[in-house]
């Protein structure tokens, strides 16, 4: 914003906090545009954000050319890269995320090592000829992930086959071998033939039954395995993604189903129903689980705490803070002699 103030004939209108949603962004580019009429050019800090404002443009100011540019130019549904083929915005500026940057200045901050607090990335600006190329190479990536997983499926089903097939010959053997032993038993012992008719028919009923109870066990033990691997991969996942983008402030649910190769919808169900908390709300937890960590253990400010997890507003923090820790991060501070 101060670089487009110091540029002539520039007027800014308005500048409003639209929380990286698209829905909100929505209606408060709605809201502006009724109230300041129509404007020439839109700059959203995020994609989702400058979708939302095509949204209320379209609808208020549909004649008027207004140009919107968004911020992270994503692959997948719904997101930044799709939006500009399609129209909707005229183009997104994206970086390189430099996490090895961020993980240096982390472990920095942790042992209270000199670190550098600014570190400028150059951005690059993606208009539609590149993200139509963008486009390609990432259907083409989507494509090739979904054989992989099939293969994967097809991999898992194969050995299921083949365990169950190890089983029966198993079975089958210890079968062969009571009725070997049946056989002897009655050239021995003709007199008890019909006992041993009937003990032979009686464990025959068992053995078919037990068969067939370890064939139920057999293929409810590898849906449980594999329910609960695949579920362990997915949350140690969710969690490795989480804590590599912390520290920053785009981090939300698009980005995150965008990083996990999942719909939005589809993370939410998975994350709900593995860790009982929707993902913003995860998101929200682990960068306040982090924020305590560095409270008690380094001598960082509560805004510099609160801009090292991803908040961009130190207020709105404390105020997180408070609700789940039922306690201020100044008296976090003061209790551990900070």
């Amino acid at each position: 914003m101060e670089e487009l103030r110091n540029v002539q004939g520039i007027e800014i209108v308005a500048e409003v906090y639209g929380d990286w949603e698209r829905e909100k962004a929505y209606h408060l580019t709605d809201s502006l545009l009724r109230t300041i009429g129509p404007v020439d050019f839109i700059v959203a800090q995020n994609d989702q954000m400058g979708i939302g404002a095509r949204q209320a443009v379209n609808e208020i100011t549909p004649d008027h050319p207004t140009i919107i540019v968004g911020v992270d130019a994503l692959g997948g549904k719904g997101n930044g890269i799709e939006a500009i083929c399609d129209g909707v915005l005229n183009a997104s500026v994206t970086y390189v995320s430099h996490g090895d940057k961020v993980l240096t200045t982390a472990a920095a901050i942790l042992h209270s090592e000199p670190y550098e607090r600014y570190t400028v990335i150059p951005p690059t600006l993606v208009t539609l000829e590149a993200a139509q190329v963008l486009r390609s190479f990432s259907m083409e990536l989507e494509h090739e992930v979904e054989l992989v997983y099939r293969m994967q499926d097809q991999v898992l089903t194969l050995g299921n086959r083949l365990n169950l097939q190890k089983t029966l010959t198993f079975i089958l053997l210890v079968l062969i071998l009571l009725i070997v032993a049946i056989v002897i038993v009655v050239r021995y012992a003709w007199h008890e033939r019909m006992r041993l008719a009937q003990e032979r028919e009686r464990a025959d009923r068992l053995l078919n039954e037990q068969k067939e109870r370890l064939k139920e066990m057999s293929t409810e033990l590898a849906r449980v395995q594999a329910k609960v691997s695949s579920a362990d991969k997915f949350k140690q996942k969710l969690t490795a993604e989480i804590e590599s983008r912390l520290a920053e402030p785009t981090l939300n649910v698009e980005v995150l189903a965008s990083a996990m190769n999942m719909s939005r919808a589809q993370l939410f169900r998975r994350t709900k129903e593995l860790t009982g908390q929707a993902p913003v709300d995860l998101i929200r937890i682990m960068r306040l689980e982090r924020a305590k960590q560095l409270l008690i253990h380094t001598d960082d400010t509560i805004a510099e705490v609160a801009y090292t997890v991803g908040f961009s507003s130190p207020s709105y923090f404390s105020k997180c803070y408070l609700a789940h820790f039922g306690i201020q991060p100044k008296d976090e501070h003061r209790n551990h002699g900070k």
